[in-house]
C-alpha cells in the first residue's frame, strides 16, 4: 500500500480514535462510580500505555480498606487536534480537567480531599491498523 494512501486510511479513523479517548473518560468515571472495577477503561489501551496503566491502577488503589469516592470525575473538555503520525496511528489533542473529589472511608468520614484539575492540554496516540483501536500512549501536550 502506498505511504499516501496509507495515511489517508489512517485519516478515515480518526472519528474512531476520539470515540477510543471518550471511551477512556467514560471508563475511568465508571471506575470511580464502581468502586474500582476498570474494565471499561482498561478494554480502551493496551499495556504499553504506561499513563493509562498508571491512572487506572491510581484510581483502583483509593478503593483499598473499604473506601469508596465521591465526584473527582474526569471531563474531556474539547478535542483540539486530530492527525495520523504515520499509518497505524492517529494522535487525538485534547484538553481535560478534574472536578473535586473525596476518598470516604467505611464509615461516611472523608479521610482525603482532591481540589480536582483544571484544563490540561494531552496528546492521545491511538493504534488504528490493524485494529482494534486501542490508545498505545498519551502524554502532557508539548507546543512545538
Amino acid at each position: 500500500m502506498p505511504a499516501e494512501t496509507a495515511l489517508t486510511s489512517a485519516d478515515a479513523q480518526i472519528p474512531a480514535a476520539v470515540q477510543v479517548v471518550r471511551a477512556f473518560f467514560d471508563g475511568l468515571n465508571y471506575e470511580i462510580d464502581n468502586k474500582g472495577d476498570e474494565s471499561r477503561a482498561a478494554r480502551t489501551f493496551n499495556t504499553e500505555c504506561s499513563n493509562c496503566v498508571a491512572t487506572v491502577s491510581k484510581i483502583h488503589d483509593l478503593f483499598v480498606g473499604g473506601h469508596s469516592l465521591r465526584g473527582g470525575h474526569y471531563h474531556l473538555k474539547s478535542v483540539d487536534r486530530s492527525y495520523p503520525t504515520d499509518q497505524t496511528h492517529v494522535a487525538i489533542e485534547i484538553t481535560d480537567y478534574a472536578d473535586p473529589g473525596q476518598q470516604v472511608d467505611s464509615s461516611g468520614h472523608v479521610t482525603r480531599e482532591f481540589s480536582g484539575a483544571k484544563p490540561t492540554r494531552l496528546v492521545f496516540y491511538v493504534t488504528v491498523n490493524p485494529g482494534p483501536l486501542m490508545i498505545g500512549a498519551f502524554f502532557l501536550h508539548q507546543p512545538s
